[in-house]
């Protein structure tokens, strides 16, 4: 496990917390409504972390993949769209 992944599968249980994530997400959606074009279908998000972004843009109508190294970050963002019923 290199020490990036090990560092982040650590915080991955409090990075949400930690980062401001509800109040993060309100400011992704306004900021993703202003440059989202009708003819944008999909985004990839590279270190995706707990899922952010993935989930801002999944729910501004793009289909989203997210990828990270931490298992644990992906993990989170698995659950988080799962509850919004989101498939990223």
């Amino acid at each position: 496990m290199t020490s990036n992944e090990s560092f982040f599968n650590n915080i991955s249980l409090f990075y949400d917390k930690m980062t401001g994530y509800d109040k993060a997400l309100k400011s992704r959606m306004d900021i993703y409504k202003n440059f989202i074009s009708d003819g944008m279908k999909s985004a990839v998000d590279l270190g995706c972390g707990t899922g952010l972004d993935s989930i801002a843009l999944s729910l501004k109508g793009l289909s989203v993949t997210g990828f990270d190294i931490s298992a644990g970050m992906l993990e989170k963002a698995k659950e988080k769209s799962a509850e919004l019923k989101l498939k990223i």
